[in-house]
């Protein structure tokens, strides 16, 4: 999101937000027709990409991302710090 022009603090809060947007659709869903059919509890599920995919130069296929590991260290640390925070643990 970055590239797109985004910092990093907004992209960060909209990923919360849109887990957020997801979490009260569920809600409202669940307890309008979803717990009564017996379905079952939707989950949102999120994943960590390869750093390549981030990159968009195909190195996720190669694995050779051409940065230090501590570089990729940071990217990682924060994707999953972003997946911590209260709004997002559904």
């Amino acid at each position: 999101m970055t590239k797109a022009g985004y910092t990093e603090k907004e992209a960060e809060n909209l990923i919360i937000r849109s887990v957020e947007f997801f979490k009260e659709a569920r809600d409202e869903w669940w307890q309008a027709e979803g717990k009564a059919s017996g379905r079952v509890y939707p989950l949102c599920l999120g994943a960590v990409g390869p750093y390549g995919a981030y990159l968009a130069d195909g190195s996720e296929y190669r694995g050779n991302y051409g940065v230090s590991d501590e570089v990729y260290g940071n990217f990682i640390s924060a994707a999953w710090s972003c997946c911590g925070t209260p709004a997002v643990t559904c």
